[in-house]
């Protein structure tokens, strides 16, 4: 959050890149970037659009990383949804998005 200019004490799940951290659409963009670089992941421009708060790219994250969303089984059972269920709820396209 230092690289937006926001103290990150300030920044809570449902904080809006845009509205609330006055990120510029461009710097959206080099965000991806770097979540893609730094979690070693392709996210596609249509899963970036619906990233408008933290919480969103928290649970994107999550999603996407998660051993379900992997393909390896998980305790509950191959496919189960491991993700904890008070983060924001994720639309159902990212649940089918490949990873590289």
């Amino acid at each position: 959050m230092e690289q937006f200019g926001v103290d990150p004490d300030d920044v809570v799940p449902h904080t809006r890149l845009i509205e609330d951290l006055g990120v510029a659409p461009l710097e959206v963009v080099e965000l991806v970037a770097t979540l893609e670089d730094e979690f070693d992941l392709e996210i596609p421009d249509e899963h970036a659009q619906e990233l408008r708060t933290v919480g969103d790219v928290v649970a994107y994250l999550e999603r996407r990383s998660s051993p379900a969303h992997q393909g390896l089984e998980v305790a509950q059972g191959a496919g189960a949804d491991p993700i904890v269920h008070d983060r924001p709820a994720v639309p159902a396209s990212w649940e089918t998005a490949d990873t590289p």
